[in-house]
């Protein structure tokens, strides 16, 4: 998720930052035929409501230790080791393959404090690959280690950022959408790296669709928190990446042995099913 990252980045620095839900519900389409009782909108109002409640950001989140504080020095053993542990997920065929993000727009944000929503659309220029898909079983399907950054480090307005994922959700993988949640702490750094200028929270959604052309739509949702755990802001980001290169196997990754991972993740998953040998990772 390089380039997302870096884009949030960007716009957090042009002080625009977080995120907040998309919720589709049915339309009443038609009128009923004469004679007959239209629906109870009353249950319809509060399914919605419950709906729209669930989707929205928690306004608060445990606060950072204080040790993470502007002006304080930076050790990296205060944020300590992710506790995140990568797990196998089958995706579908369209999301396999390196993906090039050349700029992303942020469509709007909203300020929490103040209710005011922004619609200026701000386009930033990224430049990042993202990599989905790094086995294929005998069957042909093709499946991805999530997360794949659990710590990230970059360098924005000539500022240090790093970015600590704190917790993964793998929340639906469909034909048509894969969607993930994550929840992260971001800090900024002076130039070497040294003292802390800034620390915020992040949760973050990621929807994935697959557009013509070998292209991708993803909408990333972030709400961004104070140090103390407050709500602050939320935006709206859409990019739309174009297939650099197809899938390819990748045994090693980021110094893991992916292969050795995955035969070991299918091996379990077929005897957990009672099917010794089922889906076994293609040689």
């Amino acid at each position: 998720m390089t380039a997302r990252i870096c884009s949030t980045i960007a716009f957090a620095f042009a002080s625009i930052a977080p995120i907040a839900a998309l919720v589709l519900t049915p339309c009443a389409c038609a009128a009923p035929p004469a004679g007959q009782k239209a629906p109870a909108t009353a249950k319809q109002a509060q399914t919605k409501a419950r709906a729209a409640d669930e989707s929205k950001p928690p306004a608060t989140l445990p606060p950072l230790d204080h040790r993470l504080d502007s002006g304080k020095p930076f050790d990296k053993r205060i944020v300590g080791p992710s506790p995140v542990q990568p797990i196998w997920i089958k995706i579908p065929p369209w999301l396999a393959g390196t993906w090039r993000t050349v700029s992303e727009t942020r469509i709007w944000s909203r300020n929490e404090k103040t209710g005011k929503i922004d619609r200026t659309e701000l386009t930033h220029d990224v430049g990042g690959l993202d990599v989905f898909g790094k086995q294929m079983d005998s069957e042909g399907a093709i499946w991805d280690l999530v997360p794949a950054y659990k710590l990230n480090i970059m360098r924005a307005e000539g500022k240090v950022v790093l970015r600590h994922t704190r917790a993964f959700k793998v929340v639906s993988v469909e034909p048509s959408a894969v969607t993930f949640e994550d929840r992260a702490i971001q800090l900024t750094l002076d130039p070497p790296g040294k003292t802390i200028l800034g620390a915020s929270q992040e949760l973050a959604t990621y929807v994935y669709r697959p557009l013509s052309g070998q292209r991708l739509e993803v909408t990333r949702t972030v709400s961004v928190y104070t140090p103390a755990g407050k709500l602050f802001r939320t935006l709206v980001i859409k990019g739309i990446p174009e297939q650099f290169k197809g899938f390819e196997p990748l045994d090693l990754y980021k110094g893991r042995d992916l292969n050795a991972s995955f035969q070991e993740f299918m091996q379990a998953r077929a005897r957990s099913a009672g099917k010794p040998g089922s889906g076994s990772p293609k040689e």
